[in-house]
């Protein structure tokens, strides 16, 4: 467990330090820089960024509550954590996107500006969203409507293009709820 909890730290920072190398790399790439057009930025309006507070509870909080209600599953959480950040680092890495949010200037522990195509937040919450859904086959409805509601708030506040938000993560957590219907 020690070594999990070691390896997601470790991951953490790489990512990190990926968000720095691909902000750099952005700065001397886009020079006059643009915004992609995305439809999801033109379908949904504008939030402004005040539900950061929001975006960063859904995730923290489901987790809170996967670590406590789900203490036998700690090494599967991790490991998933750990699997999902690898992943996130290697999509950021290959597509270095414009920054979909003109103000935009920051590079945090979490991401940077220019790391548009996978969403760390989203990611998390439709991780737990399947935890919690595993651990009581109940929570289905509210678990798919959180993910929903974690993806509008990422695309509504432009911190992400709509590419992958929308279409691979709820369809796991739906597909999952549909093969465990099937064998029931």
């Amino acid at each position: 467990m020690l070594l999990l909890i070691c390896l997601l730290l470790f991951s953490i920072y790489l990512n990190f330090l990926n968000t720095k190398h691909i902000e750099s790399i952005a700065k001397k790439k886009y020079h006059n820089e643009f915004v992609l057009h995305d439809i999801g930025h033109n379908i949904l309006p504008h939030i402004s960024n005040n539900v950061d507070l929001l975006i960063n509870f859904l995730p923290f909080s489901l987790s809170l509550y996967s670590f406590v209600f789900l203490k036998h599953n700690a090494n599967e959480i991790i490991s998933s954590l750990i699997a999902m950040i690898i992943l996130r680092i290697i999509a950021n890495r290959i597509t270095i996107l414009p920054k979909c949010n003109q103000s935009c200037d920051k590079v945090t522990l979490l991401g940077g500006c220019h790391d548009q195509m996978f969403s760390g937040h989203t990611a998390i919450t439709i991780l737990f969203c399947l935890f919690m859904y595993e651990h009581n086959k109940n929570l289905l409805v509210p678990s798919v409507l959180i993910a929903i509601s974690q993806i509008f708030l990422i695309i509504s506040t432009k911190s992400h293009y709509s590419i992958l938000e929308s279409s691979i993560k709820v369809d796991d957590l739906i597909d999952r709820a549909v093969e465990d219907n099937r064998s029931a």
